[in-house]
């Protein structure tokens, strides 16, 4: 492959990956609402199919995530191995700060130990997945929701 369509394929990858994002604030977002609105008050067993198919829709875009870290990874491996770079981008997965960050922090390398740019990008998406899954959970089952004053 030419490197421009390697680039062009990471900024398709970039936008499959915002494009996953941003459903799974939207299916968290409405899970949220409907348990603030009426969940909270609702026969167990109806939390516990909400939080079910809430369950599989997350667990969905799990897997899809998975497939893209693998395609991006192949992406990134490509442009590796290419001779030249008239881009002039080195590095697909480099962790480089805006241009007007890089202009006052001046020469300073910012190193995550050893972690490449999309990597990190990884790993906190799963860690907030998880942690914004186990919120979720106790928000549904084991918080008691404060009775209004009638």
């Amino acid at each position: 492959m030419t490197e421009a369509e390697l680039l062009q394929l990471s900024f398709l990858a970039t936008e499959t990956v915002t494009s996953t994002f941003a459903l799974f604030f939207t299916i968290v977002s409405a899970y949220v609402a409907g348990l603030y609105f009426f969940l909270h008050k609702s026969p167990f067993l109806l939390r516990l199919l909400s939080f079910g198919v809430l369950s599989v829709a997350l667990a969905f875009l799990g897997q899809s995530m998975a497939g893209i870290e693998r395609r991006v990874t192949g992406i990134m491996e490509s442009w590796r191995g290419l001779e030249t770079h008239t881009s002039g981008i080195k590095d697909l997965s480099e962790l480089t700060l805006p241009l007007p960050m890089q202009q006052f922090f001046g020469d300073m390398q910012f190193q995550f130990a050893g972690y490449q740019g999309y990597e990190l990008g990884v790993i906190f998406g799963w860690f907030v997945s998880v942690i914004v899954y186990l919120a979720l959970a106790y928000l549904t089952f084991l918080y008691r929701w404060p009775v209004p004053d009638k």
